[in-house]
């Protein structure tokens, strides 16, 4: 037993193991010895025998004991590993909302920043740009606008019915015309002083013989010149720089060329404070994120981890894909990874998921069967948003994606199925609760009125291709006047043809957005996308690069002043350029778009 024993290279379970064996070899002995002693082969009698027994049990007892303590210690070791897993996640979710905080209060200094540089420059404003300014201010304030303007929907830029008496402008306004009245009927009744003018709004309490004039505001204009007029009517026309002060009041009209060019200074643009959870609400009440990750043209066996990682550390909550991408299992596998991992940090309810009908699946029977292939290979229970992918009906080839037959060019079109027919099938969707709102892809006008003719629940989005360089002025307007939210894909036109080099193709080797990103410390790529933000836009870049990822997803930290968005929206007219455009259409397989 001693050889057992003291061995140092036997592990505790193989000494356990052959303790066994030599108290198996000892008991068969004993046995032997007690009903056949002539036949035994020991030299040992059985009292030996017994001791040497009892020896080994009691050493085996112990060893025993010694084991269940270590495996006591190893479940109490696995526990506090558990802990510490735990308060990792919890930590890593800490971490994201930290940083998500310091985005937001990034953004609310660099605004405040921003202000007061706009103050500091006023300075050296000349009346010429003033009033240039002012007349563009007008236009916008006379321009008519949906209701909802207030309620601060990015899509609505200018406001409707406003009271021009409020705010800095009116008051302006207001107190240049009182002073003109105030002179005139100073002139024509030298007996009353200027104190005798109170606030139009107050009784005037004169008592004398004559009637004075009175200060009521007239309206105000709804008319550009006319409007600036009104503002400038009292200020000399010289071409000296002005002077502010922030001590300055509109009340001293010795500051009020300085009053004016403050105003100026602030003409509005949109610089509504973005963060990665802002979140732009259809007219269904379902709301959606304004960024997100786009999974087209994704790298197969890459888009899973993306996913998770945008998911447990940088905050994003908006996932396009489309059941054409062949990804959609992927997309699902990241999503379940994530929630599991983030420990009831991130909830499903949480997370937007857009996928798209493909066009193989448009008569009515398909529709449904491709929406539950979806939500079978994204592993949930619901989609947030489904869209029509392409405005064009495929006939049903299982074998082929795009309905065309082997050796052959020519595609087979589901030739009787109408939008009208597809869009009724996408509304049942909704009453099934498979999906929470419905929408469109690739849709020109004339193909979204044949939708709203006999929607009985309307399309909430219109995902198009969009960015500097097809920046789609018309269809965004459109869109705002029908309450339809555009999503741009392929946003940093990062696309190119065949033998083309992609500093020739993608914006974001343009020489004016490379210029911009010099000045705000930032990529082309980040410029690109805070563009497409101050535009109202929802945006999905695409990359399976977790540096890129963040990268996309830093852009809280800065804006783009109102001549930055000038600018790279006049690419738009020197660079135009539309990236895809399928040959999807019958009959000849023409391209989907006439541009």
């Amino acid at each position: 037993m001693a050889e057992i024993v003291e061995n140092p290279n036997l592990s505790t379970r193989r000494k356990l193991d052959l303790l066994l064996q030599e108290m198996d070899t000892i008991c068969r002995e004993i046995i032997s010895q007690l009903y056949n002693p002539s036949s035994t082969t020991s030299n040992l009698d059985a009292k030996t025998l017994i001791d040497m027994f009892i020896e080994r049990q009691n050493y085996l007892t112990q060893q025993i004991q010694i084991v269940r303590q270590q495996q006591e210690l190893e479940r109490q070791l696995q526990i506090k590993r558990d802990e510490i897993l735990k308060c990792d996640r919890a930590l890593r979710c800490l971490q994201t909302y930290l940083l998500q905080a310091v985005q937001v209060l990034s953004s609310a200094v660099y605004q405040a920043r921003e202000k007061l540089a706009n103050i500091r420059r006023a300075k050296t404003f000349p009346s010429e740009t003033i009033i240039r300014y002012a007349h563009q201010l007008a236009s916008c304030y006379s321009t008519i606008a949906p209701d909802n303007w207030q309620q601060g929907d990015l899509r609505r830029p200018y406001p409707t019915n406003i009271d021009m008496r409020r705010g800095l402008l009116g008051r302006i306004s207001e107190q240049i015309l009182q002073r003109q009245q105030q002179q005139q009927f100073t002139i024509s009744n030298p007996m009353v002083t200027s104190a005798t003018v109170v606030d139009s709004s107050a009784p005037q309490n004169i008592s004398s013989s004559y009637t004075p004039v009175t200060t009521a505001v007239r309206p105000v204009k709804h008319d550009a010149t006319s409007f600036a007029l009104d503002i400038f009517s009292s200020t000399n026309e010289d071409t000296n720089h002005s002077n502010f002060s922030s001590s300055d009041t509109d009340s001293n009209p010795t500051k009020q060329h300085s009053n004016i060019t403050f105003m100026a200074s602030m003409i509005p643009h949109n610089d509504k404070t973005l963060t990665l959870d802002s979140r732009v609400t259809f007219h269904d009440n379902n709301s959606m994120p304004r960024l997100g990750l786009g999974t087209w043209r994704s790298e197969p066996g890459k888009v899973q981890n993306i996913v998770r990682e945008a998911i447990l550390n940088h905050g994003y909550r908006l996932f396009d894909g489309a059941w054409i991408y062949q990804n959609e299992h992927e997309v699902g596998n990241g999503i379940h990874e994530a929630l599991e991992q983030s420990q009831g940090a991130v909830k499903r309810e949480d997370l937007f998921i857009t996928t798209k009908l493909w066009n193989q699946h448009h008569e009515p029977q398909d529709v449904e069967w491709a929406v539950r292939d979806s939500l079978k290979k994204l592993r949930l229970d619901y989609i947030d948003l489904y869209l029509i992918h392409w405005p064009v009906a495929f006939k049903n080839i299982s074998d082929n994606f795009w309905s065309q037959k082997d050796g052959e060019k020519t595609r087979l079109y589901a030739e009787n199925v109408t939008l009208a027919d597809t869009w009724k099938a996408m509304e049942k969707l909704v009453d099934a609760q498979l999906v929470r709102s419905i929408g469109v892809s690739n849709f020109n006008q004339s193909q979204i009125d044949e939708i709203l003719r006999i929607a009985r629940i309307r399309p909430v989005v219109n995902q198009i291709e969009l960015h500097p360089y097809f920046n789609q002025a018309e269809m965004r307007e459109y869109c705002a006047k029908n309450d339809i939210v555009v999503t741009s894909y392929s946003p940093l036109s990062n696309l190119k043809r065949e033998n083309e080099r992609e500093e020739d193709a993608s914006a974001l080797y343009n020489p004016v957005i490379q210029e911009i990103a010099k000045e705000k410390h930032k990529t082309t790529a980040q410029i690109i996308i805070r563009w497409h933000l101050q535009h109202g836009l929802v945006v999905i870049p695409k990359t399976v690069t977790p540096e890129r990822l963040a990268e996309n997803a830093h852009i809280y930290d800065f804006a783009l002043s109102d001549t930055d968005m000038r600018r790279i929206n006049q690419l738009g007219e020197t660079h135009r350029r539309r990236f895809v455009n399928p040959p999807f259409l019958p009959p000849g397989d023409k391209p989907v778009f006439d541009n």
